[in-house]
């Protein structure tokens, strides 16, 4: 429960009303921005102020905080709380990117033990329905993976593991296995919007409890697709050899072709960071 609390959302919306979750207290007023992480800290703007109801949570005492006043507690109130580990089992560079800049956000309350690979026959899991495909093939990977780390040594923490597909005029696309692969699924995209199908499924390593969810995103290229000397530099780099359809928006030779982006860049790159946290939140509540 501890983590539920830690990662209890730091984005609440201005406006919403004061809420409590369990023995957690949290409250905002419009104009009010409520962060509540390793440090719980509640800051006042304007002349409102935030009416927080007495109680504990998993850090300490939560006091009504005044007008103005900054109220903050540090880990030494609650000499048991500890940062949580994770493990992100992908070694895709998207991800890994996208794990440190969650690990930026809440760095205070995670401690990002690296990358681990799974190492299995993808081609081996076969699903016509995407959304199947890519939660199977997560799953997989967690097992895999706990099987080859031998359950990390029994060590408390969470296991992120993701799989994305293409999906592009109703086929599957996965990676590219070849440059006339790439090439056409690269020229395919001035012809029609391309959607990512994205999972995330999160594993307590010490009790194998586990959450998951999918994202979708669509993408929208100009009509005149990527240029060929654009198309040809891509080839010649390699990534997206690594990338579901090779699909590389966030690439900067490619980004200047996207017309819009629906999801969020983070699903098309393969690791929506609202969704790692919210199953954070979730598995950690189960456990």
């Amino acid at each position: 429960m501890q983590i539920e609390a830690q990662l209890m959302q730091k984005r609440l919306v201005a406006g919403t009303a004061a809420v409590t979750h369990g023995r957690f207290f949290v409250g905002t007023k419009r104009g009010i921005r409520v962060r509540l992480g390793f440090h719980l800290g509640f800051q006042a703007s304007n002349s409102h102020f935030i009416p927080i109801q007495k109680g504990w949570c998993a850090f300490g005492k939560v006091t009504r905080l005044q007008k103005g006043r900054n109220v903050s507690m540090a880990a030494s109130e609650n000499p048991q709380k500890k940062a949580v580990r994770v493990w992100l089992g992908s070694g895709s560079v998207s991800r890994h990117a996208l794990m440190k800049e969650i690990m930026e956000e809440y760095g205070e309350l995670m401690t990002f033990m690296g990358k681990v690979s799974a190492d299995i026959d993808e081609k081996a899991i076969r699903y016509d329905d995407p959304r199947q495909l890519v939660l199977a093939l997560a799953h997989a990977k967690a097992d895999a993976i706990l099987e080859k780390e031998n359950g990390f040594g029994g060590e408390d923490g969470y296991l992120i593991t993701c799989d994305q597909v293409v999906l592009h005029k109703g086929c599957i696309l996965e990676k590219p296995e070849d440059e006339g692969e790439a090439r056409r699924m690269i020229a395919g995209y001035a012809e029609a919007p391309a959607s990512t199908v994205g999972s995330t499924v999160v594993t307590h390593v010490r009790t194998g409890k586990r959450v998951e969810r999918v994202d979708i995103a669509t993408i929208l290229f100009s009509k005149d697709g990527l240029p060929q000397d654009t198309v040809d530099y891509l080839i010649d780099e390699g990534e997206i050899f690594w990338c579901a359809g090779g699909l590389m928006v966030e690439h900067d030779k490619v980004q200047p072709h996207v017309v819009s982006i629906e999801g969020g860049i983070d699903a098309v790159m393969g690791l929506r960071k609202e969704t790692v946290v919210d199953l954070l939140r979730a598995c950690a509540a189960e456990t």
